[in-house]
């Protein structure tokens, strides 16, 4: 990864407390391993992302209710399995179809790594 692995490395356990601690930062779940929901059982959904949400959770000592979709893409029975695990804020990726679901929202993804031909490839297939 060379001059790219700052960019992409995890924040470390302490790094995540630290940033918990900001009053100008909400921090979400984001799944366990980044599979892509959308292909997953609702089985897998579930098992991906209450394992993801409960060890944020332990780690920064409160409630995760906040869910950014891998890739940005859900089913309607993920979505449905992520509200009954309480998250209460669903984002999205840009290209989502309109709804008027209050929980649900888009989300404009820039990473300074990736090409504007890559970028536009990911938004025309649906899979940014």
């Amino acid at each position: 990864l060379g001059r790219l692995w700052e960019y992409w490395r995890p924040l470390d356990t302490d790094e995540l407390q630290q940033l918990a601690t900001c009053p100008y930062v909400t921090l979400g779940a984001h799944g366990t391993t980044h599979a892509d929901l959308a292909t997953q059982t609702p089985e897998v959904v579930r098992d991906e992302l209450a394992t993801g949400q409960q060890w944020l959770e332990s780690t920064i000592g409160r409630r995760v209710d906040l869910l950014a979709w891998p890739f940005g893409r859900a089913t309607r029975e993920g979505v449905e399995v992520a509200r009954r695990l309480g998250f209460r804020y669903q984002l999205l990726g840009d290209s989502i179809t309109p709804t008027t679901d209050a929980d649900l929202h888009g989300r404009l993804t820039m990473n300074p790594f990736v090409s504007w031909r890559v970028a536009a490839w990911a938004l025309l297939q649906g899979a940014w």
